[in-house]
């Protein structure tokens, strides 16, 4: 399955499925399936990215 990623900011990101559920993990939401719907809040993203960039390697 295809999942987008959407921002009023940038162009959406689409990956599959599997990467995605692999992306929010490593950004600090702890799903063991995708949720239907899901918001990152401005206030959220600085954190987000950081646990995505230590997680990177």
């Amino acid at each position: 399955m295809l999942i987008t990623f959407r921002s009023n900011a940038s162009a959406d990101v689409v990956m599959l499925d599997k990467h995605a559920l692999s992306v929010l993990k490593a950004a600090g939401r702890d799903y063991e399936t995708l949720p239907e719907n899901g918001v990152f809040t401005v206030e959220q993203l600085d954190e987000a990215i950081d646990n995505i960039v230590s997680h990177r390697g």
